[in-house]
Order: C-alpha cells, then structure tokens, then sequence
C-alpha cells in the first residue's frame, strides 16, 4: 500500500538556521553578507545537493560555511556549532523535529582573502513529516 503525506516536511535549511541562531546567539545568513570583515564571525547556512526520502523520513544535508579572522575565534566557533548540531539530534523547534543529526566535520576551505579564515561542513539531518499543519 502507498503511503500518502499529510503534511509536507520540514524546510530544513530553516528549521537549522533557527536553531543555529538560537544556540549561538547571533545571526545565522543565508548568504554572504558583503560587509562580512565588520561583522565577524559569520556562520552562513545553505542548503547542500544530497539526501534520501522514504516512507516515513527524510534527509537533508546542509553546508555550514564559518568566517573568522583568526584560528583562536575559529576553532571556539567550530566547537559551538558542532555541539549545538549534536544537540540537535532528538530535539527541534518551531520549525520542525529532528531525529537524528550525521556528517559534519569542519574544514579550512580558500576563501581568496588573505585576513579571513573559513571552515566549510555538512550535516544531514532526518526529519519526520510536521504534525502540527
């Protein structure tokens, strides 16, 4: 038998970005914001090109892009994201429900200025259909 949905799943980029900003407590961007020197550190979420849809679960994945001026900032900002997406895993907000939370290890990826610094991760996550539409 098929299974029909009732409700769509989440907007996973939103349902991260928000809990992103909430963990954190700063602005989560979904671009790059071109005044981004002024306003470090930046975390920037997208959405990335994987994931997998059953009868009863989907994943997603998203890039997390962090920018800071220097490895000290960096390596603290890199350890409180990953622990928040930890955190996430059986946990959701307003936008949604997480069950569980995989992937993310950050990396240092070119960002072609030289006073910048930016580690590049993805995470999957799988999430249920929403219940409260």
């Amino acid at each position: 038998m098929a299974i029909r949905y009732t409700s769509p799943f989440p907007i996973h980029v939103q349902l991260v970005r928000h809990w992103l900003m909430d963990s954190l407590n700063m602005t989560v961007w979904t671009k790059t914001p071109n005044d981004m020197a002024s306003i470090l550190p930046v975390v920037k979420i997208g959405g990335a090109p994987s994931g997998s849809l059953n009868g009863f679960e989907r994943a997603a994945s998203i890039d997390l892009d962090l920018f800071t001026k220097d490895q000290g900032s960096m390596d603290t900002l890199a350890q409180k994201v990953d622990l928040a997406m930890a955190r996430l895993a059986g946990n959701g907000n307003a936008f949604g429900y997480v069950d569980d939370v995989t992937g993310g290890s950050f990396a240092a990826v070119d960002y072609g200025d030289p006073d910048l610094l930016r580690y590049v991760a993805t995470y999957s996550i799988t999430v249920r259909p929403l219940s409260n539409l």
